[in-house]
């Protein structure tokens, strides 16, 4: 399938002809176009090819083009400029997996936080559990459904401390140790300063199980969950790690 078809598809076609002539304005935007057609050519989706070749330049021309701002920063907003990635003959896993990344890396530019960061994140994860039913219904239904109540739950619930979060994470997929141990991972990416784009990065590339250790271990992570009070950022990034290790198992064969 072609670029321009491929995002034609994804976007329709008059937002996939502006994305195109606003990406070509970029520099060296023609070369660059090209370097992503030869990366679809070579098996890339259209998501992961227009990444390479363009970085965040890439996704801040796809909030312009589909009118994002931060004024719109809603839940209607994150389902309608949801990104979907064309299915035909790709892996359900890798579907999923390339629109996760691509709507979390818009949510981590528009740069808003608080309560309309979670209404972002709520639409996206709408629009992502549904599209983790259509793929995998028939062999994952029950771990699905537990997992994305789950997100749901931390997405419209009030403040409350990390032992009911792990009371909660304990119900899906992830189990007694899982749960501590994403916790655990949220707390050292949220107490950064970053917030989001570190908690994406670090169930992305793994947790830093050395850092989170010197918690788990003597159990004082056990004190600091019915202490301290989750933010909307704690919530996020609690939801993005439930949503990765999600796909983890369900790309497991």
């Amino acid at each position: 399938m072609s670029l321009a078809l491929s995002l034609a598809t994804l976007f329709g076609k008059p937002a996939a002809e502006r994305l195109i002539q606003a990406l070509g304005s970029r520099k060296d935007g023609s070369k660059r176009l090209e370097q992503a057609a030869a990366a679809m050519a070579s098996g890339a989706t259209a998501i992961e090819a227009l990444k390479q070749a363009f970085g965040k330049d890439f996704l801040a021309t796809v909030n312009e083009v589909l009118g994002s701002s931060k004024a719109a920063f809603t839940y209607e907003a994150g389902t309608q400029h949801y990104i979907r990635q064309d299915t035909a003959g790709l892996p359900p896993s890798q579907v999923l997996r390339d629109e996760l990344n691509v709507n979390l890396d818009r949510l981590t530019l528009l740069g808003v936080k608080g309560k309309d960061l979670k209404n972002q994140a709520l639409g996206v994860v709408a629009v992502w559990g549904k599209r983790c039913l259509d793929l995998h219904a028939d062999t994952h239904k029950e771990d699905i459904a537990s997992t994305l109540k789950a997100m749901n739950d931390l997405l419209t619930g009030d403040s409350r401390n990390f032992r009911q979060i792990y009371e909660l994470l304990s119900t899906t997929g992830l189990g007694g140790v899982g749960a501590l141990m994403v916790i655990a991972g949220v707390l050292v990416a949220t107490g950064t300063g970053v917030g989001i784009a570190t908690a994406i990065s670090t169930f992305v590339f793994g947790i830093p199980w050395i850092t989170v250790g010197a918690l788990v271990l003597p159990g004082a992570l056990l004190v600091v969950m019915v202490a301290k009070k989750a933010r909307p950022v704690d919530d996020v990034s609690l939801s993005v790690a439930l949503a990765y290790k999600l796909l983890e198992r369900l790309e497991k064969p």
